[in-house]
């Protein structure tokens, strides 16, 4: 009858937030470092749609939705798939805005495994930026915030996809925002020059940023890190660590997962440089030590922002030892 059909509608729409907002939580909560509220009848609605999958068929967003939340709270890489997999097929019957967040959940969860050293899920967040690019999921006012400009182009640079970077740089900088557009087209292009091996030009593109964004700051002084880093610029470097520790320390709109990360990121950095400066000149068997500790040390390190980069390094090192 009408009236069921009605009902079946009203909770598919009320479950469907409901997750969606268990989702946010969760995924909040990830980015301060702290639990999420407990929710009985969350935990009640999750055991009755696991036990009963056929009752909201008709309704993709609350299976959809549940995967991600499984998939969010597990941190389990093998629901990623079925989540993925959902999307895709669903996606046709998906709001935009419904697509919008679902495939920005999913590349989060690509971005923490990748923060925790899951290299693979390096080419899967790729894949992911481009469905959304060729998708337009990204555009928002009909432009492409900066933030996503960046992300796509630091994740083509770390797959080694330099020729794609430097046109993807140069044709989607006129669709950026125009207020933003050349502070984040000289960061990003600075980055491409890194990738390069041309130090020189990212100093001077870097020189021009406008550091008034936290991101931008954040990232500025991370590539000017390696930047000192690979020119042994020794009073540079550290100058740069110690201002930015500060920097670190007296900022209150960072989560302690962020900063965590980028002091883990400074420590092992200095560590590695002064092995960088110190070969040749310190004994060969306490030099050895100090490298082999560093390697244990950053392998059992959690959260190190840069970590494929620092391991570069670290691995240049024992090639050198």
């Amino acid at each position: 009858s009408f009236l069921v059909g009605r009902q079946a509608v009203l909770d598919a729409a009320y479950i469907t937030e409901k997750l969606h907002d268990a989702c946010e939580l969760l995924q909040r909560s990830k980015l301060m470092a702290a639990p999420p509220p407990d929710d009985p009848l969350l935990e009640n609605l999750v055991f009755f749609l696991r036990q009963n999958p056929e009752r909201y068929r008709n309704f993709p967003t609350v299976d959809i939705y549940l995967r991600v939340l499984l998939l969010l709270k597990s941190s389990d890489e093998k629901q990623y798939a079925p989540a993925l997999k959902a999307a895709q097929e669903q996606q046709a019957r998906l709001s935009f805005a419904d697509q919008q967040i679902i495939y920005n959940y999913l590349q989060n969860f690509c971005i923490e495994q990748i923060n925790k050293g899951n290299g693979s899920f390096l080419e899967e967040l790729f894949r992911l930026y481009m469905v959304q690019l060729e998708e337009r999921l990204f555009f928002e006012g009909g432009y492409l915030p900066q933030w996503h400009y960046k992300n796509i182009v630091t994740t083509g640079l770390r797959l080694g996809q330099t020729d794609w970077v430097r046109k993807f740089i140069e044709e989607y900088r006129q669709h950026l925002n125009p207020e933003v557009a050349d502070n984040a087209y000289r960061y990003n292009l600075a980055a491409w020059y890194y990738h390069q091996g041309q130090p020189q030009e990212v100093m001077g593109l870097l020189f021009q940023v406008e550091y008034t964004d936290l991101r931008y700051n954040l990232d500025a002084k991370s590539l000017l890190l390696r930047t000192y880093y690979d020119l042994e610029e020794e009073e540079a470097l550290l100058a740069l660590t110690d201002a930015f520790r500060q920097y670190l320390k007296r900022n209150k709109k960072m989560s302690e997962f962020q900063k965590k990360g980028y002091y883990n990121l400074l420590k092992y950095t200095r560590r590695a440089f002064r092995l960088k400066i110190n070969q040749g000149i310190t004994r060969q068997d306490r030099w050895n030590r100090s490298l082999e500790k560093l390697i244990r040390d950053l392998a059992a390190a959690d959260t190190v922002f840069n970590r494929s980069w620092l391991e570069g390094k670290v691995n240049e090192l024992r090639g050198e030892g």
